[in-house]
């Protein structure tokens, strides 16, 4: 990699304010950005351009292809911005970053992350005295050809390096209340089936909207598992289509008949209908479900929230499979605000089954707020950003 030009960067920052010529010197540097990053986008034009025919920029796949061929001339290459859903390519770059970082030595480095548009985003990191500043680079396609359309230089805020992960956000006034513009990047590797089973079936419900990670259960014993959460969010997968029932601003009630209610959540539990006859609101004159949507005000999650990550994976003598799961917290700087061991079935059609949840208490867990929105108003649940705060399995039975 060419990090030559970023050594200036930190001295135009520092001296910004002394004139001197700052901001011809800094649009320079920012030029060179540009050129070598359109330049860099040209290496995988070709892949660009059969994604595009394919309708699959969005695909993991093509973020997977995208970042091996990056990969392969040097760079650190990871997907899209705080997804993490594939390995950083040449993370050890990155690795010897963070520790001159945290030996307050100087130094530069360079990561990328494919965007779903297949554009690129460019971080040109440079770190001196443990201070470390930034260069955000956006690239777009335009008209089949990469072209740079934004980009900013701020002093990175909150750098931390901790349990593989590296999270750091734009530094803000104090009265700033905007988005916070934070970046998570997971530099240690995973394994591929741990990133497998993440990207097929973790992400897929995520911790918003829903206690299937919040609680302990089995297949015997499913407990409060609410299993009219999981219609909403295990709908689109299931039957591939939109699910036809609103969520409303108070929230609305639809009779849903069993077949249909049956057919998605038996695609993921195995659980029969007898058994899901004894949940609450199954209608049996009508042979229906009473689906009480959430409200907008009751989402019980934000675009803030943490999602899950398997860390290990072990295979069971009975073919399933036990993942070890931590709840990476970007906004809070957090690789692990809680974890747990989700057992999942494999099928042979590709599909899977979820079979267990276990919670793994810590006194360092860190729960949202809203966690007490999907585990129940008899919950005593409760927690606040960066105040860590133990919830026991007691508790979120």
């Amino acid at each position: 990699m060419q990090w030559k030009y970023l050594s200036p960067l930190l001295f135009l920052l520092l001296l910004l304010t002394s004139g001197c010529g700052m901001e011809s010197k800094e649009e320079d540097l920012l030029g060179t950005i540009r050129t070598e990053t359109e330049e860099i986008a040209e290496l995988y034009h070709d892949i660009y351009e059969d994604a595009k025919t394919r309708n699959s920029l969005a695909d993991t796949e093509t973020a997977l292809a995208i970042a091996a061929r990056l990969g392969e001339s040097g760079y650190c290459v990871t997907d899209a911005e705080n997804q993490n859903l594939i390995n950083l390519t040449n993370h050890e770059t990155m690795e010897a970053f963070c520790s001159l970082v945290d030996e307050g030595r100087d130094g530069e480095a360079v990561f990328f992350c494919v965007m779903q548009t297949g554009g690129l985003l460019r971080f040109d990191l440079t770190s001196a005295g443990g201070e470390v500043s930034v260069v955000r680079t956006v690239l777009s396609w335009e008209e089949e050809k990469p072209s740079v359309t934004y980009q900013s230089s701020y002093a990175a805020d909150g750098w931390t390096y901790e349990g593989g992960c590296l999270f750091f956000e734009e530094a803000q006034p104090v009265a700033y209340d905007g988005a916070p513009g934070y970046t998570a990047l997971r530099i240690q590797p995973l394994d591929e089936a741990c990133l497998k089973w993440n990207r097929n079936c973790l992400r897929l419900v995520g911790y918003p909207s829903n206690n299937l990670f919040f609680l302990d259960w089995t297949e015997k014993d499913y407990g409060s598992l609410n299993f009219y959460d999981l219609f909403a969010i295990l709908y689109p997968i299931a039957r591939g289509t939109q699910i036809p029932y609103e969520q409303t601003v108070d929230g609305s009630e639809y009779q849903v008949p069993a077949e249909e209610f049956a057919s998605v959540i038996q695609t993921f539990f195995s659980i029969d209908e007898e058994t899901l006859h004894q949940i609450e609101g199954y209608q049996p004159d009508t042979d229906s479900y009473v689906y009480q949507t959430r409200s907008f005000t009751n989402k019980a999650g934000s675009p803030n929230s943490p999602y899950p990550e398997a860390v290990s994976c072990r295979e069971n003598a009975d073919g399933t499979l036990t993942l070890t799961v931590r709840a990476v917290w970007p906004s809070e700087h957090l690789p692990q605000a809680f974890s747990h061991e989700v057992t999942i079935r494999p099928l042979l059609d590709g599909g899977f089954q979820f079979v267990s949840n276990r919670m793994l208490p810590s006194a360092e867990d860190v729960f949202p707020s809203w966690v007490e929105e999907v585990l129940g108003e008899s919950s005593t649940a409760s927690s606040s950003a960066r105040t860590p705060k133990s919830i026991s399995s007691t508790m979120l039975k």
